[in-house]
Parts: structure tokens; C-alpha cells; sequence
């Protein structure tokens, strides 16, 4: 299993009055942990807690109004055990 402790997410380009939502999928539904917009622009939206991941559970970052050619800047830490 994975014990996720921090996501982070954000565009270069990503506006204040923009937000992201950070969760995972338990197999079944998305689970939102974090929405929130950033304060400066570009700046990442941060989580930090504890979920356990198992191998078919991943996490996700959704992020709105961004066009297609922007690129995605995703970070998580955690540890298998």
C-alpha cells in the first residue's frame, strides 16, 4: 500500500480566481481532499495529511479553465509499505 502524506498541483499560468482539487479514487468514487486557488499566480495548491492507496486507488489533481497546450505540474510524496 501506499501512504500518501502530500500532493501539490499547478500551472505556470494558473490565475488566482482559478482553483484546483486534489483527492485520490478509492476504487469506486473520487474523494476530494484539497480545492483551493492560489494566492500568487502560478503558485501550487498543497495537501498534506495521510491516505493509504492500495495498488488500483491512485490520486488526482483536477484543475479547471486551463487550455490544452499548458503543462500540468504534479507532486507527490508518500512511501510504499
Amino acid at each position: 500500500m501506499l501512504k500518501l502524506t502530500h500532493l501539490a498541483a499547478g500551472f505556470d499560468e494558473l490565475g488566482t480566481a482559478e482553483y484546483v482539487v486534489l483527492g485520490y479514487y478509492d476504487g469506486s468514487s473520487y474523494i476530494p481532499l484539497k480545492k483551493g486557488n492560489p494566492s500568487e499566480i502560478g503558485d501550487l495548491i498543497h495537501w498534506d495529511g495521510e491516505v493509504w492507496l492500495r495498488e488500483e486507488q491512485y490520486y488526482y489533481a483536477y484543475i479547471v479553465n486551463i487550455g490544452n497546450n499548458e503543462v500540468m505540474r504534479l507532486r507527490a510524496l508518500g512511501k510504499w509499505e
